[in-house]
């Protein structure tokens, strides 16, 4: 296995996206995520003393970054403000926490999952046929959408 894997993805609307996981080197771990879209920037923190930072272009001058925790009182949702008793005392105040508890709630209540079957597939796929893709020399191949299959 391969210390690092690049994965590129072209969307049905043609827009790219550049996937890099690292899972062996031997180094502090660190997961670092960037979005960068016409509109909007994000990046995650890079190291010791960095903060997330947006841009965006309905709220900033070009080439002006702003720390995201500018945005958290208009934007953060009420339940990442205060989050239940449970998650801080579990240490866990991240989205893997909201995931499954949405998940539970959703077996408890018989509701709607908020991330569903097809969701799930649309996350896991494409990392798993880029498998594929090493195999035979970086060729591009389809991901399924398991929506389409009867």
């Amino acid at each position: 296995m391969e210390d690092t894997v690049m994965m590129l993805c072209k969307t049905e609307s043609g827009a790219l996206i550049k996937i890099r996981i690292d899972m062996l080197s031997n180094r502090p771990a660190n997961s670092y995520l960037s979005l960068q879209g016409t509109k909007g920037c994000y990046e995650g923190t890079r190291g010791l003393g960095d903060v997330e930072k947006v841009w965006l272009a309905d709220y900033h001058q070009q080439g002006k970054w702003q720390p995201l925790a500018d945005f958290e009182e208009e934007f953060l949702p009420e339940s990442w403000k205060n989050p239940p008793e449970e998650a801080v005392k579990a240490g866990d105040v991240t989205e893997e926490y909201f995931e499954m508890r949405g998940f539970v709630d959703s077996i408890i209540n018989d509701t709607k999952s908020p991330i569903d079957v097809y969701d799930a597939m649309d996350f896991t796929v494409p990392g798993l046929v880029s498998e594929e893709s090493i195999a035979n020399g970086g060729k591009p191949v389809e991901v399924p959408d398991f929506r389409d299959i009867d």
